[in-house]
């Protein structure tokens, strides 16, 4: 990747790749906890202006572009990761145009109904509470989030409640976080 791309991209990755650290001096950023196709994503957005996502449609060798089938809810669990990842280095334009992408997905997908559908959201759900600040933004004494993917999610799930009560995802992304349980309530 272009040095020079990079640093345009985002302030935060200015000065992660011209610095006198590892980054700047051997030109190297390690992310071991980015995956291929979220990386893979990135780059085509800071390549192109935008990205697709790779999803499986029927079997683990029939993949498309997610964007040639919105209702793909694999898709959403990559188009999360994506938003964390813009969200860590402040780029801001692929932070909206992941939040955007997972807006039109979900409003694809409606009231979800089929269980591969309930574990997509839930398993993004699940990312986005586990990789996003959840900060307290009010003068009461109740915490809510500032964060537009967390208040998406929270206000989705509560609109789709009655399908995600009694999953066992759901019960278990309620009993892992705390900040989730808050969101539903105070989003």
């Amino acid at each position: 990747v272009h040095r020079s791309l990079l640093a345009s991209l985002s302030a935060e990755l200015d000065k992660h790749v011209n610095n006198d650290m590892k980054e700047g001096t051997q030109g190297v950023m390690e992310l071991s906890e980015v995956d291929e196709g979220t990386m893979n994503a990135f780059l085509q957005w800071a390549y192109k202006g935008d990205y697709n996502m790779l999803c499986n449609v029927e079997s683990e060798s029939d993949t498309m572009a997610c964007s040639d089938n919105p209702k793909a809810s694999s898709a959403l669990l990559g188009h999360t990761k994506v938003y964390v990842l813009a969200d860590r280095f402040n780029t801001v334009r692929l932070k909206d145009l992941a939040h955007n992408k997972i807006a039109a997905l979900l409003e694809h997908l409606g009231m979800v109904a089929a269980s591969n559908d309930v574990e997509a959201v839930m398993a993004s759900v699940s990312y986005a509470f586990g990789n996003l600040p959840f900060s307290s933004s009010s003068s009461s004494s109740i915490t809510t989030s500032t964060e537009p993917l967390v208040k998406c999610f929270a206000q989705y799930t509560s609109w789709a409640m009655d399908v995600f009560r009694g999953k066992p995802e759901f019960c278990s992304l309620l009993e892992h976080s705390p900040d989730f349980a808050k969101a539903l309530v105070t989003n």
